[in-house]
């Protein structure tokens, strides 16, 4: 018993120790690091595909993203 008292003294000094030594590290913001996606293109063409009931054809609605935006649809960023 008396050859473990030691090492639970170490033990417990150095628990009690570790968050004092811990470092409060605070992310650092880096400088031309940040990767931005671009913008998407105002002329990009997108399709949405509706399906209108009673039918089973797809219709198919095309438009450039600034005109759907312009009838204030979302368009996807991609």
């Amino acid at each position: 018993m008396t050859r473990f008292a030691p090492m639970f003294a170490a033990i417990c000094a150095i628990t009690a120790a570790a968050p004092a030594l811990a470092e409060d590290r605070k992310p650092t913001p880096s400088i031309g690091v940040v990767k931005a996606e671009p913008a998407p293109h105002p002329d990009q063409r997108i399709c949405f595909r509706d399906l209108i009931t009673g039918s089973l054809i797809y219709r198919t609605d095309c438009k450039t993203r600034a005109e759907w935006t312009k009838l204030g649809v979302k368009t996807p960023a991609r």
